[in-house]
């Protein structure tokens, strides 16, 4: 809550809940058509990337994944999303993929001046968005 001197506010700090993760549990394929960036904001799977990736990789994602496709799609067994961080679209951008079946979580990152990075463990072959972040010069 928030006094400002006259009235008080409830705010909500941290992450906000997500509609499409709590109905995603379980069922990856929920999230075709929804954005990445949401994906990795929602408050409901924070403690799960964290598990998965680490905390350092998952702040680097969101800042990184913040505009452009914002639409997850199906690519073979993976739904997949991509974005770049803005004002950086050509040097700095990301790509996630859940899987289908098991709704494994991997993504690949690539920064201005640093090789391309894998995170998570991938249980097939990469699906293309990942893979195009993990070639790129």
């Amino acid at each position: 809550y928030v006094y400002d001197g006259k009235i008080v506010e409830e705010r909500q700090l941290g992450l906000e809940t997500s509609e499409i993760a709590q109905a995603a549990e379980g069922n990856p394929d929920a999230w075709i058509g929804e954005s990445p960036y949401e994906y990795l904001t929602a408050a409901e799977l924070e403690a799960s990337l964290i598990e998965t990736i680490g905390w350092d990789a998952l702040d680097e994602l969101r800042n990184t994944l913040v505009i452009g496709d914002q639409e997850m799609k199906q690519d073979g067994n993976w739904i997949v999303g991509n974005g770049c961080r803005p004002h950086a679209c050509n040097t700095d951008f990301a790509a996630i993929a859940l899987h289908r079946e098991s709704g494994r979580f991997i993504a690949a990152i690539k920064r201005e001046g640093v090789k391309p990075r894998l995170l998570g463990e991938p249980e097939e072959a990469l699906p293309v968005a990942v893979r195009k972040v993990m070639t790129a010069n």
